[in-house]
């Protein structure tokens, strides 16, 4: 290769997941957790594909294929804007309007042992990526309309570890690394630490 030339890079092969969903609707959110992909639709259900790959070792092609397990039908009907995928605990943890709703990760069946704890009224949801806990929890930011939560979710149930309040507005997103966390309103970002 002559010096100063580039070789074009392959960054991904696109996997055709998308032709499994028609029957459920519109995707609107996705989440990955090794090879389980999880896609959340506007009617409110969530499907379980999985993806494998093969290497032809004549070509040394690698083909991909991509397989549909299961779905499961959130708390409501509406529209599932976010999913978290904790494979420590095998929980999807999804957003669904206001409402969060917890399935097993393989079984696709909602978890009912949250009703009673499941916090109401949340506007977004947030894991923290710089948690240091890899034991049988996560932990959860869950933004409401007039607060934010600091939950750790276990197997079985919601624990809050801390509530903040006074806001400057309702939080339409949020992001949680290590000790940080980011909420943006409509018109303004707020830093809490």
């Amino acid at each position: 290769m002559q010096s100063g030339m580039q070789q074009p890079v392959k960054a991904f092969d696109l996997l055709p997941v998308l032709e499994y969903t028609a029957p459920s609707g519109h995707p609107t959110c996705i989440s990955v957790a090794g090879n389980d992909i999880y896609v959340g639709y506007n009617t409110g259900h969530v499907r379980h594909f999985l993806v494998s790959s093969s290497t032809n070792s004549a070509t040394g092609r690698t083909k991909y294929s991509v397989r549909f397990l299961d779905e499961m039908i959130g708390a409501s009907r509406k529209v599932v804007s976010h999913l978290i995928i904790a494979p420590t605990i095998a929980r999807v943890i999804g957003l669904a309007e206001s409402s969060l709703f917890i399935g097993d990760m393989f079984s696709m069946v909602l978890a009912q042992s949250y009703s009673r704890s499941t916090p109401k009224s949340v506007t977004c949801i947030s894991v923290n990526e710089g948690s240091t806990s890899y034991e049988m929890e996560i932990a959860v930011c869950v933004a409401k309309k007039k607060s934010v939560l600091l939950m750790m979710v276990t197997a079985e149930r919601f624990v809050v570890k801390q509530d903040i309040s006074n806001l400057a507005g309702v939080p339409v997103a949020v992001t949680w690394h290590g000790s940080v966390i980011l909420l943006a309103y409509e018109s303004c970002y707020s830093l809490f630490n």
